[in-house]
């Protein structure tokens, strides 16, 4: 059973690739707002079922009580899922830490083995904003959820995490049964129509096109597409996300920004043509946020293959990737200096934007060892 709480692309295609051999049970929070993967129905056959955990409750990503709770109905509802599913192992992604603890500790109690898929250090992720908001109950709160992280820690048979950089996050006494194996990025190839579609919508005067896609939270500078949109105001700046800062932006746009454009999620189908009208992508990361956070968007980037513009601590993963591949430019977090001199050079030369699509295209080479690699630690598992 795979029970990814964000519902990405990549842990489905983790399901698909093992259903050729085992059933898999594939769960999501349909209600949380990210970019899902195409969980179309059509997809399910004798060894793949798809089961989106639904809770009546309007999801509010700025109200951490109400959070909460969901995250406890989550836990609650994928313990009964494991109960009527029976798994051999339980594999457990982007999941928060109270459903987590819930799930490990079920699956401990039975018998049943688990892993522990580490996208983020929830734990640091809730003390650094905690602590701004409410400095001291965010501390205390901040260290109770590092406590349930190392509880979860001890209870999963596996952990994997996604860079070498979360280690040191490890108790050395698991770090023995701790594997690093990289995200990746499912690939889809671009429809030519859909492509023609997304530029007639968003760019139909073909000016330069910067794209961001994904979650905009507190670990996101937002502020800075609007210095991106008042320093090159004849180039379009689209924004595929939902949410408070997304809303914030849209406001922007409307009363003084109109070359920021703003937009829903778009539909995963059409996910790589709606990238492929971007002339360079943007991603970026507080200083905050380094050392629990590493952004999956990168990957999907990749798969496009146009420039990839971070501004990023230079120590994250993420930027490391991008500098290894030669395939974009890496700013520190508050060097707009910097950042905007990055975007001028894109934007003027057409020969350096073709050298950084050659690059980047060398990552479809290397990214199914990543499934395999996941693959082979599952089956490992399974044997012991």
């Amino acid at each position: 059973l795979v029970s990814d709480y964000s519902g990405h692309p990549f842990p489905f295609e983790l399901s698909q690739h093992l259903s050729k051999k085992y059933k898999v049970v594939h769960s999501y929070a349909q209600y949380f707002e990210t970019p899902k993967a195409n969980f179309n129905e059509k997809l399910q056959g004798k060894n793949l079922k798809i089961f989106p955990i639904k809770i009546n409750k309007k999801f509010k990503k700025d109200n951490f009580l109400l959070r909460r709770s969901m995250d406890i109905s989550y836990g609650n509802k994928m313990v009964d899922l494991i109960k009527v599913q029976k798994p051999n192992i339980v594999i457990c992604s982007n999941t928060p830490l109270d459903p987590l603890n819930k799930i490990t500790s079920y699956c401990k109690e039975n018998k049943i083995k688990s892993i522990f898929w580490m996208q983020d250090i929830y734990s640091v992720a809730i003390n650094k904003i905690l602590k701004k908001k409410i400095p001291l109950l965010g501390r205390i709160i901040g260290f109770y959820y590092f406590l349930l992280e190392k509880k979860c820690e001890y209870n999963s048979d596996k952990i994997v995490v996604i860079t070498s950089d979360f280690k040191k996050f490890i108790d050395k006494k698991n770090l023995s049964k701790t594997s690093v194996i990289e995200n990746w990025s499912p690939i889809i190839k671009p429809k030519k129509r859909i492509i023609k579609f997304y530029k007639r919508k968003f760019n139909p005067l073909n000016k330069f096109c910067f794209i961001y896609s994904g979650t905009l939270g507190y670990k996101h500078n937002f502020k800075l597409f609007i210095k991106i949109a008042e320093r090159f105001p004849e180039a379009v700046i689209i924004i595929s996300s939902s949410g408070k800062f997304a809303s914030n932006l849209k406001e922007i746009s409307k009363k003084q920004l109109p070359n920021i454009k703003v937009t829903n999620w778009v539909n995963y189908n059409n996910f790589s043509s709606f990238l492929s009208i971007a002339d360079a992508f943007i991603v970026t990361l507080d200083s905050d946020a380094s050392t629990f956070s590493v952004p999956s968007k990168i990957y999907a980037y990749l798969t496009i293959g146009k420039p990839i513009l971070g501004s990023m601590p230079l120590e994250n993963f993420g930027s490391k990737k991008i500098k290894r591949m030669k395939a974009g430019y890496i700013s520190k977090p508050g060097d707009n200096k910097t950042f905007m001199n990055n975007c001028a050079k894109l934007i003027n030369s057409k020969k350096l934007r073709k050298i950084f699509f050659k690059n980047s295209k060398n990552y479809l080479k290397t990214r199914q060892a990543s499934i395999d690699r996941m693959i082979t630690n599952i089956e490992q598992l399974k044997k012991k």
